[in-house]
């Protein structure tokens, strides 16, 4: 799994490539943890490019959300395919999240 980050006005952009998996996670939640702590609470996370994940990216998802949320902020996800998208719903995970079809909407709702 790669990573890399961009920023949109107020907002942090992470672009992730590959399947998130326990062994490879720890890079990416220090990130976004750091990003936060940093006083940069908007987070988008574009996983176009993740075909899978797994019970720890959804830990970490979960916590990254939290964290965000104390901070003032959101995180948001787009581009997730319909297997993310469905191993979202069956944990009962969705309704916790924000999803886009497309970082444009994602950082265009960011706004309201």
């Amino acid at each position: 799994m790669r990573f890399s980050f961009s920023k949109q006005g107020a907002v942090n952009v992470v672009q992730v490539e590959g399947a998130m998996t326990t062994a490879e996670l720890k890079p990416l939640a220090d990130a976004l943890k750091g990003k936060v702590e940093l006083g940069q609470p908007k987070l988008l996370m574009d996983l176009v490019a993740v075909p899978t994940v797994d019970s720890a990216t959804l830990e970490m998802l979960i916590e990254t959300q939290e964290t965000c949320r104390r901070r003032g902020g959101v995180l948001k996800l787009t581009g997730l395919n319909p297997l993310c998208r469905e191993v979202l719903a069956v944990t009962g995970l969705e309704r916790r999240f924000e999803f886009f079809d497309n970082q444009l909407t994602a950082l265009g709702s960011f706004a309201t």
